[in-house]
């Protein structure tokens, strides 16, 4: 027991003067060199960089449908179902919306369209081009709107006629680019 206490005590005695001995030593190193006041060097301040130049994207191309005349079957909506389909077309011309059937049933003359979503997407490894169109037509106390949306060369919409907001008339329709399928 008297062995393993002296070991003990010679242990702690070796780790206190390793200890002052390393304390000492740096003491004298500080003791040596003076303390200088001269303002410690920084790493320069980083210049400003440019920044890097804007990416030119091609102008969006004007969508339009000008030019453009479907083939459509018309079907007017009543509240027993679906009418009889009429054939027709559909034509965009200078802006405007027209169709043959709504000029004699609805007494519709061409009128104004608004885009009011165009984009593109792939189906199958195919580019496909969607355009949304809206027209308003507004008479006293009488509403009259196109709505259209248009797939590559096909499209599909509605033609409502309302009278102090009390949709009268509703006609469906959809088909394709004139000469095609």
């Amino acid at each position: 027991m008297k062995k393993c206490f002296s070991i003990r005590l010679s242990l702690i005695t070796l780790s206190l003067l390793t200890s002052s001995l390393v304390f000492s030593q740096t003491a004298k190193d500080s003791t040596k060199k003076p303390i200088s006041h001269q303002p410690v060097k920084m790493a320069p301040k980083p210049q400003p960089t440019k920044a890097p130049a804007p990416v030119k994207t091609p102008p969006k191309k004007k969508v339009t449908l000008d030019g453009r005349k479907y083939k459509v079957l018309f079907y007017e909506m009543k509240a027993t179902g679906r009418g009889k389909s009429v054939e027709s077309t559909v034509e965009f011309n200078s802006g405007r919306v027209s169709s043959e059937l709504m000029n004699d049933k609805l007494k519709l003359e061409a009128s104004s369209y608004q885009i009011v979503h165009d984009s593109t997407y792939k189906e199958d490894d195919q580019d496909m081009i969607l355009i949304k169109i809206e027209s308003h037509i507004e008479g006293q106390n009488e509403e009259t709107v196109w709505e259209a949306t248009v797939i590559n060369d096909d499209i599909d919409g509605t033609v409502t006629e309302s009278k102090n907001g009390v949709e009268k008339k509703k006609f469906e329709f959809s088909g394709s680019i004139k000469g095609k399928k």
